[in-house]
C-alpha cells in the first residue's frame, strides 16, 4: 500500500481544475494548501528517512506501477492545460480570478510538467519515456531542459561551470536570470560537442527543434484561442520557469566541490546536495527531495532513491523554501546561518 501514496501528486492538478472552475476566495484554495497548509503540516509531521530494504529494492525496480503513475500524469496534465485556456480565454474573467488562475497553471508547469518531465528525461535509452518528456516540458517552454540537466547540471554541478548551482550570497532572481539564459546557449554548446564527438553536421543542432517546439506551441494557442490567451499563457509559463529555478537556487545554495591541484573538481558526492526527509514533499514531488541520491545516479528511478546520511538538510521542506526564495532578505540570513551548522562559512 506504501507506493500508492505518489498518487498524492495528482493532487496539484486536481486542485488546478477546482482552480480554474471556482470564483473569488474559493480559487486561491489550491494556492493555500500548496503554499500555506503543505509548510505548516511538514513543520509539524515527523520526517521519513526510511529507505527500502533489498528485498522491497527488488519489487520496486521490477515494478511497472511505478512508470504507470507518471504515464497518467501526462493526459492529465494536458487536459488541466485545456481547461486552463477554455477558463482564461473567458473574456468575462475577473482579475481576482485571472491571478488565482495564472499562479495554480504556473505552479502546476512547474511541479508536475517540469518535474514529471525531468523524471522521464533521465532516461534517455527509452524512447517513449523520452518522448513524453517533451511533452511535459514543451507545456513548460523548457525542451532543452533535458539536455542541459542531463550532461551540463549532473556534470558541473556546485562548481562555476554550472549556471544551475547557486554560491552562497546569490540573491534568487538574478540566478534565475544567469540559469535561464546561461542554460539555454551552453545547451547550444553542448549538443554541438556532441555532434562533432559523432562526427555529424553542427546544423542539425537538436537545439533548433528545442527553440521552435514551445515557439509552435504557443502559436497553436494563438490560433485556437487568441493573442490575450497566448499572452497568458507565456506569462504563466514563466512563472512555472521561476518555480523550477527556484527548486535548483535551494538545491545546491553555497554547496560548492573543491579544485584539486590536478585542475579537476572533486567528485560530486552527497554533502553538494539539500536534502528533504519531509513526507509530503517527498511524495509531491516524486522523491526529488533525495536529491544527493538523485546526483549520486541520475538514472535511477525515483521510487528506488534513498536518505543519504552525509547529505545535509535543509531547514524546512520544498514548498517552504521554494517560498523563501522569492525574498532573498529572509532565505539568505536563514542558509547562512544553516551552512554554518555544516562547518560552510
Amino acid at each position: 500500500m506504501r507506493k500508492f501514496k505518489y498518487f498524492g501528486a495528482y493532487l496539484i492538478p486536481l486542485f488546478g481544475l477546482f482552480t480554474f472552475k471556482s470564483t473569488g476566495i474559493y480559487a486561491f484554495f489550491g494556492l493555500f494548501f500548496l503554499y500555506v497548509l503543505v509548510p505548516i503540516l511538514e513543520q509539524i509531521l515527523p520526517l521519513s528517512s526510511y529507505n527500502l530494504n533489498k528485498a522491497e529494492k527488488e519489487l520496486a525496480k521490477e515494478s511497472y506501477f511505478f512508470d504507470l503513475t507518471l504515464y497518467l500524469l501526462v493526459p492529465l496534465h494536458l487536459f488541466v492545460i485545456y481547461s486552463f485556456l477554455i477558463t482564461v480565454s473567458n473574456a468575462n474573467i475577473s482579475t481576482l480570478d485571472l491571478i488565482a488562475c495564472v499562479l495554480m497553471m504556473g505552479t502546476i508547469l512547474g511541479v508536475n510538467g517540469i518535474n514529471v518531465g525531468h523524471e522521464l528525461g533521465h532516461k534517455i535509452n527509452h524512447p517513449f519515456k523520452m518522448f513524453l518528456a517533451h511533452v511535459m516540458l514543451t507545456t513548460s517552454i523548457q525542451n532543452h531542459f533535458v539536455t542541459y540537466h542531463n550532461s551540463g547540471h549532473h556534470r558541473d554541478v556546485g562548481t562555476p561551470e554550472d549556471f544551475s548551482s547557486a554560491k552562497q550570497g546569490d540573491n534568487f532572481y538574478y540566478f534565475a536570470l544567469r540559469s535561464q539564459i546561461g542554460g539555454y546557449f551552453k545547451t547550444w554548446k553542448l549538443e554541438s560537442k556532441r555532434l562533432t564527438a559523432l562526427g555529424k553536421n553542427k546544423l542539425i543542432n537538436p537545439m533548433i527543434i528545442y527553440t521552435l517546439i514551445p515557439l509552435l506551441f504557443l502559436t497553436t494557442i494563438y490560433f485556437f484561442f487568441n493573442f490575450n490567451t497566448m499572452l497568458i499563457y507565456g506569462i504563466t509559463g514563466i512563472y512555472g520557469i521561476s518555480v523550477l529555478e527556484a527548486q535548483n537556487y535551494f538545491a545546491h545554495y553555497g554547496l560548492r566541490r573543491k579544485k584539486q591541484e590536478n585542475g579537476r573538481y572533486e567528485r560530486v558526492q552527497p554533502k553538494h546536495s539539500w536534502n528533504s526527509d519531509h513526507l509530503i514533499g517527498r511524495v509531491l514531488l516524486f522523491e526529488l527531495t533525495r536529491h544527493s541520491d538523485h546526483h549520486h545516479m541520475g538514472a535511477k528511478p525515483f521510487q528506488l532513491l534513498e536518505s543519504k546520511k552525509d547529505s545535509p538538510l535543509l531547514p524546512f521542506g520544498y514548498p517552504m523554501m521554494l517560498m523563501l526564495s522569492y525574498f532573498p532578505f529572509i532565505f539568505k540570513p536563514i542558509m547562512k546561518k544553516h551552512l554554518k551548522l555544516y562547518g560552510i562559512k
